[in-house]
């Protein structure tokens, strides 16, 4: 491992770490969430949706996030927003994957995981396809981001692909957060089914591929 290598991989984790310990220290998460806001205001708009991005590149988790912006800005809104945190957040772990540690994590793994390069390569020939089905599943999106990233996916393929796979859980996690208010209500049942079945569905898929 060269010093180059040494650099960009200590650069990587400098930025995650920071960006976990930033969020956990400043209370950011607790002020976003406190309801303190104002949801017409496109700052506070433009923030959160921001925020959600930077969180989705740490190992900390996004839910908390997405709930909170439905019951903030509402479902269409909410979800809008979260999306395009989300979006934002992967493309950022794609770019800095893709220049940090692309080559010397790759190399490594290939050299201790030879079977691994047909896993690569199926996802170079259907790249489109791997990135919406691998964001139904109930995997962190930090580690896909990341693992994805790592692959040799285009970035066309791993835009629109992350865009449409991720729309439907977001939605769904994003209107569950729209109706905390009244759990009693029938929006907030179906959202909850809605989401039960969805990873229902996911962990049948995930089981049948592998």
């Amino acid at each position: 491992m060269n010093k180059q290598s040494i650099f960009k991989l200590v650069f990587l984790i400098a930025i995650i770490g920071s960006l976990s310990l930033g969020l956990v220290r400043t209370d950011a998460l607790n002020w976003l969430q406190s309801g303190g806001l104002d949801p017409h205001s496109l700052v506070t708009q433009i923030l959160f949706s921001g925020l959600i991005g930077l969180l989705s590149i740490t190992l900390l988790p996004t839910s908390p996030l997405l709930i909170a912006s439905g019951y903030l800005f509402g479902p269409l809104l909410g979800g809008a927003l979260s999306l395009a945190g989300l979006l934002l957040g992967a493309l950022i772990a794609f770019g800095l994957t893709r220049y940090c540690l692309y080559e010397f994590i790759r190399s490594q793994l290939f050299r201790r995981f030879p079977k691994l390069s047909k896993l690569d390569q199926s996802v170079q020939n259907n790249g489109f396809f791997v990135a919406i089905t691998i964001r139904f599943l109930p995997i962190p999106a930090w580690a896909i981001n990341y693992g994805l990233s790592l692959s040799p996916i285009r970035f066309v393929d791993y835009t629109v692909g992350s865009l449409i796979g991720l729309a439907p859980i977001v939605f769904i996690i994003v209107n569950i957060g729209s109706h905390l208010t009244n759990i009693k209500s029938i929006g907030f049942i179906i959202s909850i089914i809605l989401y039960v079945l969805f990873l229902a569905a996911a962990a049948l898929y995930r089981r049948k591929k592998l």
